[in-house]
């Protein structure tokens, strides 16, 4: 398994949960916040900050096919 492979599905050390792979990085033209789909929203995994949104609950994701 690649690092790319684990950053799409979690990896084996994952905390669990579907991976944003649909996230974009600050400033990208035409992105908008979206729920996390790491921590739906809460901003947490397992007790601890949700590593894929930064315990906000918030991603940035393309919108009409941006990104």
């Amino acid at each position: 398994m690649t690092a790319e492979d684990d950053r799409l599905t979690g990896g084996a050390g994952s905390a669990g949960g579907i991976k944003n792979v649909d996230a974009v990085p600050p400033g990208t033209p035409d992105a908008a916040e979206n729920l996390c789909r790491r921590c739906a929203g809460t901003g947490t995994v397992e007790d601890g900050e949700c590593p894929e949104c930064g315990g906000s609950g918030k991603v940035l994701t393309p919108v009409g096919g941006a990104g």
